[in-house]
């Protein structure tokens, strides 16, 4: 087989770049309903995305404080 040249290979990059895009971007995203007469209608659009990076950054703060609480109830129950 030949080899890719420089061409080719920055093609391949990008494709794989894009196909990990369309992975990570969900299918269909959920409709909020914003009443139109309310006043926070200025306010910033609800976003799904950022509604699950929140959720998982709550579940890492909480595991990460288990695992700290852990160490610190076994570091006065079994000290050196």
């Amino acid at each position: 087989m030949p080899k890719k040249t420089k061409r080719e290979k920055i093609i391949a990059e990008y494709r794989r770049k894009l196909t990990s895009i369309r992975e990570t971007v969900p299918a269909s995203t959920p409709y909020v309903y914003q009443p139109k007469s309310s006043a926070s209608s200025n306010a910033t659009a609800f976003q799904p995305m950022d509604q699950a990076i929140r959720r998982d950054l709550i579940k890492t703060l909480i595991l990460a404080s288990i695992a700290i609480g852990g160490e610190i109830v076994l570091s006065i129950i079994l000290p050196s």
